[in-house]
């Protein structure tokens, strides 16, 4: 497993009884601000990564900056998953990430 991130005040929270294949990257992380050109603001907020309990990450998964996986949930073999998942009790797969 691998984690990446370049931003300050940022976290990745794993629940209760998840279990985690090899070759996982969670990229918590754009590595570089996006601004909006009038204001100067920061467009691309980094949050954090939030996987629930009693999941599962298959290999070679890549978990993407804000994301959250909710609890009861499997996620495929190469997954790329960004943002929120809707459903627990479900299983994840493809780029992107879908319910199957």
């Amino acid at each position: 497993m691998s984690y990446y991130t370049y931003n300050s005040n940022t976290y990745c929270k794993i629940g209760e009884r998840c279990m985690l294949s090899s070759e996982i990257t969670f990229y918590n992380t754009d590595a570089h601000p996006v601004m909006d050109k009038d204001t100067l603001k920061v467009v691309n907020k980094v949050k954090g990564i939030t996987v629930g309990n009693h999941c599962w990450i298959g290999q070679k998964a890549s978990i993407l900056k804000n994301t959250t996986i909710p609890d009861n949930c499997i996620i495929g073999y190469g997954a790329v998953v960004s943002g929120t998942l809707k459903e627990e009790n479900a299983a994840y797969a493809g780029n992107p990430a879908k319910c199957i």
